[in-house]
């Protein structure tokens, strides 16, 4: 009885073969690290947002602080030449609506 032979493959079809062997292996291989990579990148990129803007509000409170202290000090320069029945206006004014400065007063070197 006579043996057949197989045909090799073509060349063609062991390129392709292995082309698409090395595109799965490939695909497999990332699929462990894509999900983690995305999640340190997602982290980082918070991590720098809280970072920003927690910063802009310090930034802000400070701005706000340091124009309460300007006023404080304006006012303090120019109450001493003010009467007493004076005063009670332009801290009033300081004041205002209570939203930073909740009390403002004139006490003598006896403390009332």
């Amino acid at each position: 009885m006579p043996v057949l032979q197989e045909a090799p493959p073509r060349l063609a079809t062991s390129v392709f073969g292995c082309f698409l062997l090395g595109a799965v292996l490939l695909a497999v291989v990332l699929a462990g690290f894509v999900p983690q990579y995305s999640s340190a990148v997602s982290d980082r990129a918070l991590a720098r947002s809280v970072e920003a803007r927690t910063e802009s509000a310090a930034l802000d409170l400070a701005r706000a602080l340091h124009a309460d202290w300007q006023e404080i000090r304006h006012l303090a320069q120019s109450i001493g030449t003010m009467a007493p029945a004076q005063v009670r206006g332009p801290l009033d004014g300081l004041v205002g609506s209570g939203a930073r400065v909740s009390w403002a007063g004139l006490a003598g070197l006896d403390g009332r």
